[in-house]
């Protein structure tokens, strides 16, 4: 098995990693509660131990094959928290040499744990990594910060953890981010842009004559579908979607991923021309050998070439 990881960080499209041949085998969960019901006086622990011995067990995986453990927990809910990931390990039987690690990034905690996991695998640390997401929020405790050092006159200081941790007081509220993104146009555009950045790089192609192919053949529209029956961001027909097997013509990463492999060996067909390669794009390959050689004398291929070339000079 040949694993790799491609990271991409940039103010436009953010910060991100894309993994090949990593795969999730399968995940179990308990069932989601209502705030102090029936499952609220079970520890975050507990409820990782039971998920993860679950998980093992739904994968055919037998614990002492697992490499890492890692887990996410934002609530300390139980006196047993400092060691919640080391104890989740060991109940759910994976060796005792298998490190075990805790994150934390709020309501990204879970992906954070998925990423990480990844990551580990991918730096050939681990082959096989256990991770885990567990949080009990009814059992999120009253605490009063200053008891240790006593109590002056008056009522002591309790603070309900659950309601306060709600609110970032260095900031706003988390329910408020997504008002306040929208409020800045944060579109679309600017994800599909770091992907095609971070594809692009991997393929030693142009991200801006990806980016300048993106606009013309959708003009960032997902599901954009062609007379001819070509789709996605880089309208990819029939055709070239069996054969570079991409899996959902209109998923982002997929649909650039091919649009990306197909325009490489397009470029390298005709030696790195830019013009030859996206005339081929646009017509197929056979219509540009016919020509010898040359752009084909067809209106729409030369209009083709030339927008996304004009658009290129700009972007790069």
């Amino acid at each position: 098995m040949s694993v790799s990881a491609t990271g991409y960080n940039s103010r436009e499209g953010g910060i991100g990693v894309l993994f090949d041949d990593i795969y999730i085998i399968d995940g179990k969960r308990t069932p989601f509660g209502k705030f102090t019901g029936s499952l609220s006086t079970v520890s975050p622990t507990d409820l990782g131990i039971h998920s993860s011995i679950a998980a093992l067990e739904a994968s055919g995986i037998d614990g002492g094959e697992v490499d890492q453990v890692i887990a996410s927990n934002i609530g300390q809910a139980n006196s047993d928290c400092f060691f919640l990931p080391r104890h989740i390990a060991l109940y759910a039987g994976t060796p005792l040499t298998a490190p075990a690690l805790l994150v934390q990034r709020i309501c990204g905690s879970g992906v954070e744990v998925l990423g990480q996991a990844a990551e580990q695998i991918a730096l050939g640390k681990a082959n096989v990594v256990l991770g885990c997401g567990t949080d009990t929020m009814s059992r999120y405790p009253l605490v009063s910060y200053s008891a240790r050092q006593g109590f002056p006159l008056g009522r002591p200081d309790y603070v309900d953890l659950l309601w306060e941790a709600l609110n970032d007081t260095a900031a706003v509220p988390m329910g408020k981010t997504a008002d306040n993104l929208n409020q800045r146009n944060i579109s679309k555009k600017y994800y599909i842009d770091g992907v095609a950045d971070t594809i692009a790089r991997r393929e030693k192609v142009s991200p801006a004559l990806v980016k300048a192919v993106i606009k013309v053949e959708s003009d960032y529209n997902i599901r954009a579908v062609s007379r001819k029956g070509a789709s996605g961001l880089m309208q990819l027909m029939p055709s070239t979607i069996k054969e570079l097997n991409v899996k959902g013509g209109f998923d982002i990463y997929e649909n650039i991923n091919g649009g990306v492999k197909y325009l490489r060996s397009l470029l390298t067909k005709y030696n790195g021309d830019y013009k030859l390669a996206l005339a081929a794009y646009n017509c197929g390959p056979s219509k540009v050998d016919a020509a010898g050689g040359m752009v084909p004398d067809i209106t729409e291929t030369k209009n083709y070439v030339s927008r996304v070339l004009d658009i290129y000079s700009k972007e790069k």
